[in-house]
């Protein structure tokens, strides 16, 4: 339900928006990170609220050309924005026929991102539908949630679909002024900011199919006193990062990286022993959700918002905006920092010893974390690889036979393919 609109390792909770150029009859002010950290601060002590985040009087917002291009179109790298409908509707679809969410409404930061969508190999792959239903939405400790509704183990796959709205993680922003006497103080500056993104995803949601355009307005909004618009608000609220990966976004890690609002898995909470994972599909153009352990029917689904190696005083305060004090296991154990600080350095060092010793202590580790229901980190995929490497080497069939399923397990549940070559 809740989840940052973009993972940062910066200090601030909302994206910083800015860009220099060029504005007939206006000036062009850029935003300046230090000038904004004290609204930044002020935005983390207050849960995500300002007192004083207003519109100055004398602003005007800056005024946008827009362009309809034929949606096959992929060369408009020349504008600042551009909105597409993902994968291509063709004119007069019948929405009924084809159900909601069968279309993405986006925002790129010029052509670029639509050109390497459109290029994926297969484009557009239908999404992923299982056999059965594997969970449903109702009322959590959270608000809404979602909870299964079959027992699944690890990798089980859980659902797929299509953003409702996706937009860039970063935006850059021109905010315009009558003339170079025309000044913002840092707290206008944001402000005018979020206005100027409010208005731009205005037109995402306006070319969204109603019934679409319903279920995104019913997902929460966690941000109604930060300065940011109805939109926006959810968009942060709800949004979920993903890279789009394609030719020509090879450098360009910043501006493929982007935000997607779901109808479905935007509900999913938050805890800090997460018991699914996700990974977006970019030839289906949807996110996908899988189990990474054992999950009883009933138990609810969550997803991790803030970094599960992150200590307890940091993810407290990196969840403070959206409104809630995380009470889950590890955040109510006071010895849970200690544990987490050994398995993460329990992968610091290379091992060193003979090799059925190193095995042995890696399989410990593994214990350890998933005794922790930390199954998610990377020291937990580190010491699965550790084990099956050696074991296929020392020809331990029993290890490699257990260690190599969950391993595999553990990368098929981000999409990632984890085949050995070479096995006894």
């Amino acid at each position: 339900m809740k989840r940052g609109f973009l993972n940062r390792k910066t200090r601030n909770p909302i994206p910083v928006i800015g860009r220099s150029g060029n504005a007939a009859r206006t000036s062009i002010q850029q935003v300046n990170e230090k000038d904004l950290a004290p609204i930044m601060d002020e935005l983390v002590r207050n849960g995500g609220s300002v007192v004083d985040l207003a519109l100055p009087e004398n602003y005007v917002p800056k005024q946008r050309e827009i362009k309809v291009v034929n949606a096959l179109e992929t060369d408009a790298d020349n504008c600042e924005f551009l909105f597409s409908t993902i994968p291509p509707k063709p004119i007069n679809a019948d929405v009924s026929a084809v159900g909601p969410n069968t279309w993405a409404e986006c925002l790129f930061n010029g052509g670029k991102q639509k050109r390497a969508i459109l290029s994926i190999p297969g484009f557009p792959k239908p999404v992923r539908v299982s056999p059965e239903t594997r969970y449903r939405v109702g009322p959590s400790a959270h608000g809404l949630g979602m909870f299964a509704t079959k027992d699944l183990v690890a990798n089980d796959f859980v659902l797929a679909e299509r953003p409702l709205l996706v937009a860039p993680a970063i935006m850059s922003m021109q905010i315009a002024a009558h003339s170079d006497n025309f000044k913002l103080t840092p707290a206008e500056r944001m402000q005018a900011h979020l206005a100027e993104v409010e208005k731009l995803l205005q037109i995402c949601i306006d070319r969204m199919d109603p019934e679409d355009r319903k279920v995104f307005f019913e997902l929460h909004n966690c941000h109604t006193e930060d300065g940011s618009g109805p939109i926006f608000g959810r968009v942060r609220t709800n949004g979920i990062g993903f890279s789009i990966d394609g030719p020509g976004l090879e450098d360009e890690e910043l501006s493929c990286t982007h935000s997607g609002t779901f109808p479905i898995m935007s509900r999913i909470n938050h805890s800090c022993t997460p018991n699914v994972s996700y990974f977006f599909d970019p030839p289906s153009f949807s996110l996908r959700l899988h189990a990474v352990r054992p999950i009883k029917a009933g138990e609810e689904l969550f997803i991790n918002y803030t970094g599960i190696t992150v200590p307890t005083a940091k993810r407290q305060e990196n969840l403070r905006p959206y409104g809630f004090q995380c009470a889950c296991d590890a955040c109510i154990d006071p010895t849970w920092d200690v544990r987490l600080s050994s398995i993460v350095k329990s992968c610091d060092k290379a091992p060193t010893g003979p090799p059925g010793e190193v095995i042995k202590e890696s399989i410990r580790w593994i214990k350890i974390i998933e005794d922790a229901k930390l199954e998610s980190s990377t020291q937990y995929f580190n010491h699965l690889l550790r084990v099956v490497t050696i074991s296929t080497v020392l020809g331990r069939r029993d290890d490699v036979k257990e260690y190599k399923a969950k391993y595999e397990a553990w990368n098929s549940a981000r999409g990632k393919s984890a085949t050995f070559l070479t096995l006894i």
